[in-house]
């Protein structure tokens, strides 16, 4: 028995037909593909059954069977398609101008489409099928779309099978061009009091996108340009209309599309209409750029620019137009109210136009970009912020190379998308998950305390978790702004300062995250290792494009360990494979090292960095603590156990002086007082709650970056963490990073010849076996007894001759 007749037996009877078409459609005719392929007596009882359904239905639904069956036919095997294309044709088409059932207009409409635009290789099936009904089927569907009684997802449907239609047959829909963009243009001009459907608006914006193909080659670019020019006039035409009292009114040029005019006598209509109506035609635009054309168009950049500029320069804390000596405080409220709907729109727009026109916006990213950061650096929800931290990855992904050239710009667009990553290094703790004696913070006043002891128990019947990041935007924003950072800090123009702390806070973030359990991160469980996942990437492509960070060079080892420990077993995925490459870059470098960068100071030995003036003020401009700054206040150690030395030496981990929490702080009432360790930056974590972060050695990695720590003969100091002082800072709660390690009782930023260069030995003693990549510089003839830590700094000779001059 043939498969196909295991079919038929499910289809036997038109009730049948109707009661079993899902499961034959999902289940079996996908296992039926090679049943079309080869020529059997069972095809003409399956075409037989299916004009049985089309032609004679002896069940409402018979005909709605048949179709489905029919389309499906059809796209699984060619050959039957060309045999029954006609009876197929003959039966659905006189269906689309009967009131019919919605699922029989769709199972025709579907069907039709496949029949006209499947078979374009055969000029005989060409001639005589499809030009005698294409545009036959576009005009029925033009009459289904114009009906009122129509639902939007038919007439999104009509129009969607019209645009593709006219891609493949643009010069059979030359005579009813006018009569569609007219139908387009219906559905673009804007809607009161509800907004126009967005599947309705973006299938309309399609199909005018695509009608300059009906005058051809010669007249397809002239048309194009119309087009974009109309609707960037519209656009302009409708942004004034929405800012009257918020701006001057802008120039508007003639060519507009012929829209209804905006009502005079009531300004709440017209603001809605016009906010529609310029949401529409953005969705026009982007559909204008994003769609082919017959010959090579001029795009009008310097307009589109300057309409995003004007999108997203709109203000509402701005003085208002008040050139006619009256500004309606209504009408200004409510303009005001739909100024971050413009936002939205501008940020959009921006996307797409830096997409398609990749490096030619390149000139307009420096305006664009001092409009983003003065965006991001305002106190705005983060529903708000996100587009335009979006729309700046865009810009800076498709646009040259570091196209922001501004150094005093690039600064502060690292310093605006440090702000809510900060927000993750905070101490606190849920209220919901503090001590059972409700003393969370010690610091309140009396009176406080007083009045939370009526209200003992009531976290029993809390529903709710206080998490980090509250809502779902504020994990995207935190996700698009590890995306944009390492952007950013591969460009040049970034000041040193703001690239040294942000990369310690990156390296913060890698080892905190670990640490938090999903559920204190967010309310969604995949964030937190989203986020640790993205800060991976972060570390990645900064070390690879910026091998100069000191901090991200000295975390080399850690960023290596965590790419290598992400494997899965005997599994390899893209992502393993891809982090293997990653990890192969990091260690085996295919370009020798850039002499110019290299230190050779005694600030470039990979021992620890002192923290400089501009760091401090950048840091501190964050609101971020360093624990062993000396004008931070005293902090103490959540948990002594944890921030106690490690037995192990194969446990410490070199986190360039970056030290992490506990995951569920202790209130500040029992924390206990530091430990005292080496000043060597290790962090010290319990193997239970880190396992991927318990074996530091990496094959490839010198000893001195990847297992134990360096032990240099100066004074010790105490074991920084990440912390919160709430108590001293105002606003937003400030979130400690990691510390210099500057040794205590030195008036000088840098340790002692002695200290460094003990420490310089050992580290060459140990890293004797591992990669030759480092190359410590010699610090002159140094008395090992010599106990005088004030002793000058001796000179390095970088002379280059002979072993006997330098000894002369």
């Amino acid at each position: 028995m043939h498969l196909l007749d295991v079919v038929l037996q499910q289809i036997a009877s038109d009730e049948a037909a109707v009661l079993n078409l899902p499961h034959v459609l999902n289940s079996l005719l996908p296992l039926l593909s090679s049943a079309f392929s080869t020529p059997s007596p069972a095809h003409k009882l399956w075409i037989a059954r299916i004009n049985s359904l089309l032609e004679r239905p002896k069940h409402p639904g018979a005909r709605w069977a048949g179709l489905c069956l029919a389309h499906r036919t059809a796209l699984l095997s060619r050959d039957l398609l060309l045999t029954s294309a006609d009876n197929w044709i003959v039966v659905a088409l006189p269906t689309l101008s009967r009131d019919e059932p919605l699922p029989t207009l769709n199972a025709a409409i579907h069907l039709l489409a496949t029949v006209y635009t499947s078979i374009l290789d055969m000029p005989e099936f060409h001639r005589k099928v499809v030009i005698p009904g294409a545009q036959k089927f576009s005009i029925a569907l033009l009459n289904l779309a114009e009906k009122p009684e129509s639902p939007p997802k038919l007439q999104a449907l009509c129009m969607h099978t019209i645009t593709l239609l006219v891609h493949h047959h643009p010069t059979l829909h030359k005579g009813i061009q006018s009569k569609l963009q007219n139908l387009t243009l219906s559905h673009l001009s804007g809607s009161y009091p509800s907004t126009s459907d967005d599947t309705l608006v973006q299938s309309a914006a399609d199909l005018h996108a695509v009608l300059h193909l009906a005058d051809g080659k010669v007249n397809g670019g002239r048309a194009w340009r119309t087009s974009t020019n109309c609707a960037i006039a519209s656009a302009f035409s409708a942004l004034s209309e929405i800012t009257s009292t918020l701006s001057k009114p802008h120039h508007v040029d003639a060519g507009a599309f012929s829209f209804p005019p905006f009502p005079t006598d009531n300004f709440y209509m017209s603001v809605t209409i016009a906010l529609d109506r310029l949401r529409s035609m953005v969705t026009l635009l982007i559909s204008l750029l994003k769609c082919t054309t017959p010959r090579s168009v001029v795009v009008p950049l310097g307009s589109l620019a300057n309409l995003a500029l004007k999108v997203l320069g709109v203000d509402s804390t701005l003085p208002g137009n008040e050139s006619n000596g009256f500004v309606d405080p209504g009408r200004r409220i409510l303009e005001s109210s739909v100024v971050p709907a413009l936002w939205k729109i501008g940020c959009d727009f921006v996307t797409t136009l830096s997409e398609c026109t990749q490096r030619s916006f390149t000139p307009y990213v420096s305006q664009l970009a001092s409009l983003i950061v003065h965006r991001i650096d305002q106190p705005l929800v983060s529903e708000i912020r996100l587009p335009f931290i979006e729309a700046l990855a865009s810009i800076l992904t498709n646009s040259h190379p570091f196209p922001i050239v501004n150094n005093f710009l690039s600064t502060r667009l690292v310093k605006a998308l440090l702000l809510p990553l900060s927000n993750l290094l905070t101490e606190g703790v849920p209220a919901n998950t503090a001590a059972p004696n409700g003393n969370v913070d010690d610091h309140r006043s009396a009176k406080a305390k007083k009045k939370a002891k009526m209200y003992e128990g009531d976290e029993v019947f809390r529903t709710t978790k206080e998490v980090l990041l509250k809502s779902g935007a504020e994990g995207e924003e935190v996700l698009a702004a590890l995306h944009v950072l390492p952007l950013l800090l591969a460009s040049p123009y970034t000041s040193p300062a703001m690239a040294s702390v942000a990369s310690r806070l990156l390296l913060s973030l890698l080892l905190h995250l670990p640490q938090f359990p999903p559920s204190y991160v967010s309310s969604d469980p995949s964030l937190r290792d989203q986020l640790f996942s993205k800060t991976i990437w972060a570390c990645e492509v900064t070390i690879l494009h910026d091998a100069s960070n000191p901090w991200l060079r000295r975390g080399l080892g850690l960023v290596a360990q965590i790419i290598g420990g992400q494997t899965h077993g005997d599994k390899c995925g893209a992502e393993d494979v891809q982090a293997m490459r990653t990890l192969s870059l990091l260690i085996h470098p295919h370009l020798p090292p850039n002499m110019k960068t290299i230190n050779l100071a005694l600030e470039g030995i990979p021992l620890y960095r002192a923290e400089g003036k501009d760091e401090r003020e950048a840091r501190e401009a964050l609101r971020l603590v360093s624990l062993e700054d000396p004008s931070s206040p005293p902090h103490q150690a959540p948990n002594a156990s944890i921030n106690s030395p490690p037995t192990d030496p194969a446990q410490a981990i070199p986190m360039g002086g970056v030290v992490y929490s506990h995951p569920e702080p202790a209130p500040i009432a029992q924390q206990a007082p530091p430990a005292q360790v080496s000043p060597s930056p290790v962090a010290s974590v319990a193997p239970s709650q880190t396992p991927h972060l318990q074996n530091p050695v990496t094959p490839g990695v010198p000893s001195w970056a990847a297992s134990t720590p360096l032990s240099a003969p100066s004074k010790p100091s105490q074991l920084s963490f990440i912390s919160t002082d709430s108590s001293s800072h105002r606003g937003p709660t400030p979130s400690v990073i990691e510390s210099s390690h500057v040794p205590t009782g030195s008036s000088s930023a840098f340790p002692s010849a002695t200290a460094v260069a003990a420490a310089s030995h050992l580290a060459m003693s140990e890293s004797s076996t591992a990669s030759n990549n480092t190359a410590f510089i010699p610090l002159g003839n140094d008395d090992s007894d010599d106990d005088d830590d004030d002793a000058p700094i001796p000179e390095i000779d970088m002379r280059s001759g002979s072993e006997d001059e330098l000894d002369e």
